[in-house]
């Protein structure tokens, strides 16, 4: 069984991979195609899933992506006689980069000469939440 594996990702795209079958685990017969299936937001991926593609690769740039969404990919290999069982699924969350930050509004204290007011509206922050500021 052919276990998908998420090596890279951004907000835009998931690189999904996987190991190919021979031998005994091909089920003593060349893989002719491997059928790779996704779910957004719930474990559970199965054949009714989404087909993302069913050829003969190792690989997969899945690029229809939400940032800050949590996909899960399942695959399944196939020889001459068949398709095999569906692996395990594995998960990756898409990273949520936030918008870009306007122009910081400073104003300067004239009763107390030590300080000063830094005003900045906060960016779109998509679908996690900003947890830090860097000045």
């Amino acid at each position: 069984m052919a276990q998908p594996l998420i090596p890279a990702f951004t907000d835009t795209y998931i690189n999904v991979t996987w190991t190919a079958l021979t031998g005994e685990n091909a089920g003593n017969s060349p893989i002719t195609s491997y059928a790779l299936y996704w779910n957004e937001g719930t474990d559970g991926v199965t054949t009714t899933t989404s087909l993302v593609t069913d050829a003969l690769i190792t690989s997969y740039q899945f690029t229809s992506i939400n940032a800050g969404k949590t996909y899960y990919f399942a695959v399944v290999a196939k020889n001459v006689y068949g398709a095999g069982a569906i692996s395990p699924s594995n998960s990756v969350t898409a990273i949520d980069i936030p918008g870009k930050m306007q122009i910081p509004i400073v104003v300067m204290d004239t009763t107390l000469v030590t300080s000063v007011k830094i005003t900045i509206a906060q960016p779109d922050t998509h679908s996690s939440d900003i947890v830090e500021y860097d000045f």
